[in-house]
């Protein structure tokens, strides 16, 4: 962890690297502090006695705190017991000034200098380590079950007397956590029965798992781990089991749900700072300072609705009483009024909710292919959805899906192609191409062998080369390939450099 001094003017005094170098209102914590050597600790080595914050802020002016992660912060209010909270709540951490004040003095301050920015570049786990400092003080330190797991393996049951090995990859991609893994696969591969096995697995406490440096980490007895389905008739013996299951999909009736969700976020322990987060992730991709929960107007001094970002600063046990529970929400905005969400915008805010209330505190999550029913666009938006879900809850999840378009959200090191051998068994491969931004044409011939099949506009083209080779006309034209796309385009290039045209 990182303490930056920052004085009056701006200038950066010294960065000192290891544990906090004052205390508050002149009480040490249990044990002496290990100090790095530095100009600064030299400084406060020549005072009387290391400096309370109030003094430290009266005398340099200003300090920024920027850690990269909840367990850095868990391990402040670890080393300083009942200082953390004060000693926290003073700081100014950078990511959430960049998120809520991006022009507040401190952080104007900040951006001249390199070591701020390159911060200010960081992701979704600097917001949320920042937003759940309350969260970490008043629980537990030890944090989700899953937080340290870089890997899991298992042998999964797919059929009577049939084991596959499964090993699961959630190392980092692009310099940022990767909680989600991905197996692909044609319908009849599998791939539910996969994810069937794995629940059970986890059920057994078969579930190998390690860090990212490969040390063994104990399966808890408790781990929980929510599977959600289109069909959740299939999850019915496991729900006997611990599992659980959620169903998935979007109507009239699960919009209403909605309301409840947030309802029962809220009145979970540290609602507030989970609702933080929670509008920090729909922000992705609707307008939060637009949703309105509905309001019992004779509970709440006669107001109908209210606006979810003030619900959240607002929070009390009265107006947790106030809410509407058998109404839907509201999206509102000056210029336009009253209005509806798409059907995949309400699927999406209800799933983010829905993925949120069940894996509080860390989950391993099973999906079976939540892209049913969505536009390309609502399934790019639902991974990073997911994703930053995931984070926030400190969860791990497994999503089979036949969707290329989950697969190029997500790095090849966390992919598995799932089909079946000449013997009709089922075998899991990674693929040799980058899936992360891969081309679509490419990830769909690659998972699915799709190059092996002539599809409808390769007999057309083939039809047109055959008619102009009986005609001894050049086969490639202008006026031909203006009327392709791009994969069409090239196999008519491809075929007629065959046909020596």
């Amino acid at each position: 962890m990182w303490v930056f001094p920052v004085g009056h003017f701006g200038e950066v005094l010294d960065r000192v690297g290891g544990k906090l170098f004052f205390v508050l209102e002149d009480q040490r914590p249990d044990g002496p502090l290990e100090l790095e050597s530095s100009s600064l600790v030299a400084w406060i080595s020549g005072q009387s006695q290391l400096q309370a914050a109030d003094d430290f802020v009266a005398k340099l002016g200003d300090f920024v705190l920027s850690l990269s992660d909840r367990d850095a912060y868990r391990k402040i209010a670890s080393a300083l017991a009942g200082a953390a909270q004060r000693l926290l709540m003073k700081a100014h951490d950078i990511a959430v000034l960049n998120a809520y004040h991006p022009n507040s003095k401190s952080l104007t301050r900040a951006r001249a200098f390199a070591t701020f920015r390159s911060i200010l570049l960081k992701g979704d786990e600097e917001l949320f380590a920042f937003v759940s400092i309350r969260s970490i003080l008043n629980l537990a330190l030890s944090g989700s079950q899953l937080k340290n797991a870089a890997s899991i393996e298992a042998d999964v049951r797919v059929a009577a007397g049939l084991e596959l090995p499964v090993s699961l990859n959630f190392g980092e991609a692009l310099h940022s956590l990767n909680p989600i893994n991905v197996v692909i696969g044609s319908n009849g591969q599998g791939k539910t029965r996969l994810l069937l096995g794995l629940a059970q697995a986890a059920v057994s406490r078969m579930l190998s798992m390690r860090d990212d440096v490969g040390a063994e980490l104990l399966q808890p007895d408790s781990l929980k781990v929510v599977a959600f389905t289109y069909e959740p008739s299939h999850w019915s013996r496991l729900r006997t089991h611990g599992i659980e299951v959620v169903s998935m999909g979007i109507d009239s009736a699960s919009w209403r749900r909605v309301t409840s969700l947030i309802h029962q976020i809220a009145s979970s322990d540290d609602g507030q700072d989970n609702l933080r987060q929670i509008e920090l992730i729909l922000a992705q991709f609707i307008p939060t300072d637009e949703l309105f929960l509905p309001l019992i107007a004779r509970e709440v001094d006669g107001v109908e609705r209210i606006q979810f970002r003030e619900f959240i600063e607002r929070m009390s046990a009265n107006l947790l009483a106030g809410v509407d529970l058998t109404k839907s929400p509201i999206m509102e905005a000056p210029t336009k009024g009253t209005y509806s969400l798409s059907s995949g915008e309400k699927s999406l805010l209800s799933f983010c909710l829905s993925t949120f209330l069940h894996t509080r505190g860390g989950a391993l999550v099973l999906i079976d292919e939540p892209e049913n029913h969505l536009h390309p666009a609502f399934i790019s938006l639902l991974v990073k959805t997911l994703v930053s879900t995931l984070v926030a809850t400190e969860s791990r999840a497994v999503v089979v899906t036949h969707s290329p378009f989950v697969v190029r959200e997500v790095d090849r090191s966390s992919v598995l192609i799932l089909k079946r051998n000449m013997e009709d068994l089922p075998e899991l491969y990674r693929p040799s191409l980058q899936t992360l931004g891969g081309d679509i044409s490419m990830i769909v011939d690659h998972v699915f062998q799709d190059g092996s099949i002539k599809k409808a506009y390769e007999r057309r083209i083939d039809a047109v080369i055959a008619e102009r080779m009986a005609e001894g006309a050049q086969i490639v034209t202008n006026d031909l390939v203006v009327d392709l796309g791009n994969d069409g385009a090239r196999y008519l290039h491809a075929q007629a450099a065959l046909a020596g045209n």
